[in-house]
This record gives structure tokens, C-alpha cells and sequence, in this order.
């Protein structure tokens, strides 16, 4: 029985069932804060008098009624906002939105159709939704915007309940094909949960020709693989009208050139498909697409090169394309492109037929505030101009990646890596910078002491790297800091804080709040601030501290015990787990901290 079912009866059996379930409390709690928000937006005495009077009170059907505050907040959305509401219920139960797809699969529906920027007005739609608190269990960004959210199960029920029929949520484990659903000519959008080594799909709910969605989620790679793409072939035509169509986390190695045929579709996903190896060159006959999403398609090695012809593509993702050598030129001329969150830059012998960071300047409408933009095999870079990255007011989160080189092919330079590093300058602007895998000494490009407004940043296997730049005194905004992978760092001391004896009034860190080191194979010594009239100027707002896989690291810094620290793990860092454990003097300097974990197991603290 649903949440509903069993509220109804509840309610009206005169037990104290809904009291004593947890369920149908916070089934409770989510009918008063659907209204509470609903009351919010209105402001005089007849606007509160025309709910308490609405007809939704007077239903008589009792899953109905209990549905009465949620139909008085859905009728008083705007029908636009009342389509991307319900069309969620054709995700299960529990499922994870992440808020930038769940509008550009609205947009794909044309449901923000008639906007000059559909995200915005999607941006708009998502945010009246979660102030009437259809959804919930936010997870926030840097930027301190939604990035995903759920949908509580009373209101996907509800959501059900609206579409009755056009939407289908379906997990396939046998052959179906004789269990055709009742109403199936009226589906819509379908999702089906694919169980491993599923015989068959049922063909029954394509032969209708009426599907506008289509999303198909394996629960391993064995679930679709090549040999079972054959309903693909052979009824490709009965997704004609497709608009949105997800293989999520397939098992196959190219997708079908059929697709071609799906002339309405505006929305595709291949989301963690690992074998996935090459898209159809036909992909590009889809003069509709709006969205591509490739991410985690680790061993696609090339996109088609008429990648040019898709003229209203909008947003491109390929995060954890790692197989992919460059992004074809075609790319370059897609002037409606809004998102794009990975450049590949080509090795030198083939740069002339890829995509190169100074094509983007085309690209007008790019903007990457709402995602991280990571730029892959930087090594690569020939030439590089200060102006490549500054142009982009609007990039926020960049991760500069300079893996890449063949084992066989000669290391770059030390200075030619450097010179790189300072030619990638960003725009002052920038929130999160993430740079990994670089080969020179120095990480202290000048640019760094521009970056006012950076909140987080990581250093990651930056093999060749012996000191850290003085990043206390360069980074007034940063909350968030990891070093991870320094192999030849083996001090760190005043030079990491930016302190110095006649700073006396100056603050290190002012507002970092997590730091984090990992995987420091050489790091023995963490020092600083020897003169006590500095140490309460070190990390005032300093939360957590983690240091993980750090074997030869001797002891903490005196100074720790003048930060907020509320959180210290240390795991498989045995010289300093057993310094902590067996010197007083040691476990003096940490004693004021609230939560102490050391390879797992909470410390006692007794002070």
C-alpha cells in the first residue's frame, strides 16, 4: 500500500497509527509545509478566505483528499510550472535530481519552450517548486546554489496520481513481454530499471508509437549490452516521436546508427556507459539535439567530426572521457553552446585538426558558472597565450589536468611546465581551482595572488613539487583546502602560513575551514609559527582536518590547539597515530578538539 493508502486508513480507523509511525509523521509534517507554503504567497483576508473555501476540501474519494493541499498548491502554479512538476514522476522513487539536467530534460519536453534562455526560465520554474516545498534533501555548491535534490515520496505520488497513465516507471527482471501493462498505448515517457542479464524488453510499450521519454537504467554493464540492442534496430520506428532518450550506465560499445532516425530528439544520454568506444557518425544528424551527456564513457576514444552540424546543441558534458585525445573542430562553430565542461587539448603533431582553447572565444553564449570546467592534458599546449583563460569572466571552476604525456615520449622541461601554469591565468573571479598531475617544481604562479575570491582549491599529484606557496597569506576567501599526492614535500612550515615576525597583526587562513593531506609519502615535518604571539592568528575558523596515508609525518603544529578544530582523522599515518597515542605532550596540543578518530576509532577525551 502506498504512503497515502496507508494515511487514509490510518486516519479514518480511529487508531493511533498515525502517531506512532514514523512514515505517516512525516507525512503529516509534509501536508502542513505544503500548505505553510502555499498560505506564504497569500498576502489579504479574501486570498485566505478562497483556500478555506477551495472544492478540493469538499472531495470525496479518500486518496484524493488526502492529496487536497497538494492539489491547491499545484493549481495555483502556472500551468508551465504544473508540467515540469508532474513530468518528475517519471523518475522513481528516491531518485536523485541533479538540478542542471533535470531542466534541460524539461527544456528537451518543450516546456520552457517560447524563452529567449530556457535554462533561466527553467532556473525560475525549479526555484517556485522548492520554495512550495515539492522538493527536498538539498545538496548545495561552492557557490552555495542547489546542485540536486529528492522529491519526498507523498509528492511522487501525488505526482503519479496527475499523470495516471502517460507516465510508466517499470524494473524489468523477466520476460514481460505477455504482461503488456494496462493502458500502455497512452505512455508517454517511460523509465525501465534493467536487472542483470535481462531476457528481453517489452516491445509492447514502443508498438504505440507515443513515447516522448524513454530513460533505460542498468543496474550493471550486462544489462544492455551490443547483442541486446537488437529492439533498437528493429523498432527504431516506433520512437519516431522521442524527444529525451537516457542509456544510463549501458554495457554498449557504440550506439546504434538508428539513432539518425530519431529526427525529434533533443535530449541524449549516455551517462557511465564504460564501453561505450564511438558514437555513430549519424549523432550528428539529429538537428534538434539540445543535450549530450557522455560523462563516464571512460574508453570513447572520438566524437564524430560533424559534431558542426548540430546547430542547437546547448549543452555538452564528457567529465571522465579519459580516452578522448580532442574535441573535433565542428565544436567550435556551435554558436548556441551554453555548456561545455571538458577541453582536451591534441598533442602537438595533431593540434591542427582539433579543437583549440582559443576556438572557444567563438563560442558567445558559454557560461560555466553553474559547472566546473576541466581542461585535460595541458602539457600539451603550444604556445600558450596569457589571454587563453582571462577572457572568461563567467568561469569560476576550472580544473587544469596536466596528465597526458606518453610514458615513451620525453618529459617536458621543468620551465616549460611552469611557463604553462602561467599562461592558464583565470579570471580574477574564480571560485575553485583544482590543478593536478603537474610536473614542475613550482606551484606559485604570479596570477595566484589575484585570486580574491577563491573558496576551494587542490593540489593532486604534483609529483615534482618540494614546498608549498604561501598560500595563508595569498588566499583570503579559501575555506576549502586538499594536498594530495605531493610525493617530495617533506617540510611544511612558516612558508605555508605566509607569516612572518614583523606580521604581528596579521591573519593566516583567515576563513579556511576544511583542510585536508593526502597520500604525502615523504612529508616529516609540519611546522610554524614558533613565536606564540602569531599562533592565534592561524586558521581562526579551521572545522576539520584530515591526514590520510601520511606514514612519515612526526607530529601536528603547536598552533592547532589555538584553532576551532572541531574534527581531526588520521588514518594510515602510523609515526604519527602512535605519537599521539604515546606522548602527552603530543596529545596535549589536540586535546581541546571535540572529535578525535585515528584509523577508524573515535579517541576518548577526557579533558
Amino acid at each position: 500500500m502506498s504512503i497515502v493508502g496507508q494515511y487514509s486508513v490510518a486516519l479514518h480507523s480511529g487508531t493511533e497509527t498515525v502517531k506512532s509511525t514514523k512514515n505517516l509523521r512525516e507525512l503529516g509534517g509534509k501536508l502542513q509545509k505544503s500548505l505553510g507554503s502555499l498560505m506564504r504567497s497569500k498576502v489579504t483576508e479574501k486570498e485566505w478566505k478562497d483556500v478555506l473555501s477551495s472544492r478540493f476540501w469538499e472531495l470525496k474519494d479518500e486518496q484524493t483528499k488526502t492529496f487536497a493541499p497538494f492539489f491547491l498548491s499545484y493549481y495555483d502554479l502556472s500551468p508551465r510550472e504544473r508540467r515540469c512538476f508532474s513530468y518528475c514522476s517519471v523518475f522513481p522513487k528516491d531518485f536523485k535530481f541533479w538540478k542542471g539536467h533535470l531542466i534541460e530534460t524539461w527544456m528537451s519536453q518543450g516546456y520552457l519552450s517560447g524563452s529567449q534562455n530556457p535554462e533561466e526560465e527553467g532556473e525560475k520554474c525549479f526555484e517556485i517548486l522548492t520554495k512550495r516545498s515539492f522538493f527536498h534533501d538539498f545538496r548545495f555548491g561552492y557557490n552555495g546554489r542547489i546542485v540536486s535534490c529528492k522529491m519526498h515520496d507523498i509528492l511522487h505520488d501525488f505526482a503519479q496520481f496527475l499523470t495516471r497513465n502517460e507516465c510508466s516507471v517499470m524494473r524489468v527482471q523477466v520476460d514481460m513481454e505477455e504482461r503488456e501493462r494496462p493502458g500502455v498505448e497512452k505512455v508517454r515517457h517511460s523509465w525501465l530499471s534493467l536487472a542483470p542479464n535481462f531476457p528481453k524488453i517489452p516491445i509492447s510499450i514502443f508498438v504505440k508509437g507515443n513515447l516522448r521519454s524513454l530513460f533505460i537504467d542498468c543496474t550493471s554493464d550486462t544489462s544492455l549490452g551490443d547483442e541486446n540492442m537488437v529492439f533498437f534496430h528493429q523498432d527504431f520506428r516506433y520512437l519516431k516521436h522521442l524527444r529525451t532518450l537516457a542509456l544510463r550506465s549501458s554495457g554498449i560499445t557504440k550506439v546504434p546508427e538508428q539513432i539518425g532516425q530519431l529526427i525529434h530528439l533533443r535530449h541524449l544520454c549516455m551517462y557511465n556507459s564504460m564501453n561505450l568506444q564511438e558514437l555513430a557518425d549519424e549523432v550528428c544528424d539529429l538537428c534538434n539535439l539540445q543535450t549530450l551527456i557522455l560523462q563516464g564513457c571512460s574508453r570513447l576514444q572520438r566524437l564524430p567530426e560533424g559534431m558542426g552540424k548540430l546547430v542547437n546543441l546547448r549543452q555538452l558534458y564528457m567529465r571522465g572521457c579519459s580516452a578522448l585525445v580532442g574535441l573535433p573542430k565542428g565544436i567550435g562553430g556551435l554558436t548556441q553552446l551554453q555548456t561545455l565542461d571538458t577541453m582536451v587539448i591534441p598533442k602537438k603533431n595533431e593540434a591542427a585538426y582539433f579543437l583549440s582553447l582559443g576556438d572557444l572565444k567563438r563560442l558567445n553564449h558559454l557560461r560555466f558558472q553553474t559547472s566546473f570546467f576541466e581542461i585535460r592534458n595541458c602539457c600539451n599546449l603550444i604556445n600558450p597565450s596569457r589571454s587563453e583563460l582571462m577572457y572568461w569572466e563567467c568561469l569560476v571552476n576550472v580544473f587544469l589536468d596536466f596528465g597526458g604525456i606518453d610514458k615513451k615520449e620525453e618529459i617536458r622541461d621543468e620551465e616549460d611546465e611552469f611557463g604553462i601554469l602561467e599562461a592558464l591565468q583565470p579570471h580574477p573571479s574564480l571560485r575553485y581551482l583544482r590543478i593536478k598531475q603537474y610536473k614542475g617544481t613550482n606551484l606559485y604562479p604570479k596570477w595566484m595572488m589575484g585570486l580574491d575570491r577563491l573558496t576551494g582549491l587542490d593540489f593532486i599529484d604534483c609529483k615534482q613539487c618540494e614546498s608549498l606557496p604561501p598560500l595563508g597569506r595569498l588566499l583570503p576567501s579559501l575555506a576549502v583546502l586538499r594536498i594530495d599526492g605531493l610525493d617530495k614535500v617533506k617540510k611544511i612550515g612558516d612558508e605555508f602560513l605566509g607569516l612572518g615576525v614583523e606580521q604581528v597583526e596579521a591573519v593566516s587562513f583567515p576563513k579556511l575551514k576544511w583542510l585536508f593531506f593526502y597520500n604525502m609519502r615523504d612529508w616529516e615535518d609540519w611546522e610554524g609559527t614558533a613565536g606564540t604571539s602569531l599562533q592565534p592568528g592561524v586558521m581562526p575558523c579551521l572545522k576539520v582536518l584530515e591526514i590520510e596515508n601520511c606514514g612519515n609525518l612526526k607530529s601536528l603544529p603547536p598552533y592547532l590547539k589555538h584553532t576551532p578544530l572541531h574534527i581531526l582523522r588520521i588514518n594510515a599515518s602510523g609515526v604519527l597515530s602512535q605519537s599521539l597515542q604515546n606522548s602527552e605532550e603530543e596529545f596535549t596540543n589536540i586535546s581541546r578538539i571535540t572529535r578525535i578518530f585515528v584509523d577508524g576509532q573515535e579517541l576518548e577525551n577526557n579533558s
